[in-house]
């Protein structure tokens, strides 16, 4: 005799469910190029984002381990590093993760950190040991083997973001790291001296995604739920991030670390 219906619906929640929690725990890496392709190795940036460290657990150590052995020249972290009251416990694992990556680079801060009333001198130090500068609604050049780029640092929530970089220098040769999508907008996208690329987090790519929908995004971020946005200058890249919030789910948005290969032009 077939079972009821409730019993495949059971069945196929459960199905669901272990799907959704699997998927948590695998981690993607995704490619991308920037800049036309020289006869010279571009520089390679990795992009971690909402990594919501509670603890250094097993995907903490996964994390570390993915990031270190593909080698970047710079880390860019877009926010929400941390979880979890003041986070404390956080911190230590976010501390952890950067000494495993080996690696300076560049961070900004999301909105979980500012929600959690972490520190912000305690964080700053804590990027600090490992060589990442945070910065909050700056811009920094710096020194690389295919010459001088620029990094610009957008925050939500400390003042109004100015999207300014280094004077005198190209679009080309900037990156803009922001947590949610929607500081791109701050760029005018007339302006010649516009960065030509920027990357963000915030929206867990949906974090559960059904076929054709995604039925929970932060709020402003429905039309930049994930992926490359190309429709006007900076171009966008939304990674989907590590963690969780909410619920400790993912669903056909699996956790990802983006790396770029970029030629500044």
């Amino acid at each position: 005799m077939s079972p009821p219906w409730w019993g495949w619906v059971g069945a196929a929640v459960a199905v669901m469910l272990s799907m959704a929690w699997a998927g948590t725990r695998r981690i993607t890496t995704t490619r991308h190029r920037i800049g036309e392709p020289s006869g010279e190795r571009p520089l390679r940036l990795v992009h971690l984002t909402d990594l919501h460290l509670r603890t250094f657990d097993g995907l903490a150590r996964r994390v570390a381990g993915v990031a270190a052995a593909l080698e970047p020249d710079l880390l860019l972290l877009t926010g929400d590093a941390i979880h979890g009251p003041a986070g404390l416990h956080g911190l230590d694992a976010l501390d952890r993760v950067l000494g495993r990556i080996g690696v300076g680079g560049f961070a900004v801060m999301g909105n979980e950190e500012y929600r959690m009333a972490v520190d912000p001198e305690r964080l700053r130090d804590t990027y600090a040991r490992h060589g990442v500068r945070l910065l909050v609604n700056e811009a920094a050049p710096v020194e690389t083997r295919l010459g001088t780029v620029a990094v610009v640092g957008l925050d939500a929530y400390h003042g109004r973001p100015e999207p300014r970089g280094p004077n005198g220098m190209r679009g080309s040769r900037m990156v803009v790291l922001g947590h949610q999508p929607w500081l791109r907008y701050f760029f005018p996208s007339e302006d010649p001296g516009v960065p030509h690329w920027m990357v963000a987090g915030h929206t867990h790519g949906g974090q559960v995604r059904l076929p054709g929908w995604v039925p929970v995004v932060p709020p402003g971020t429905r039309e930049t739920v994930g992926g490359w946005y190309r429709d006007r200058l900076p171009w966008l890249y939304v990674s989907r991030g590590i963690g969780t919030s909410g619920i400790p789910l993912r669903l056909f948005a699996p956790p990802e670390i983006a790396v770029f290969e970029w030629w500044p032009e």
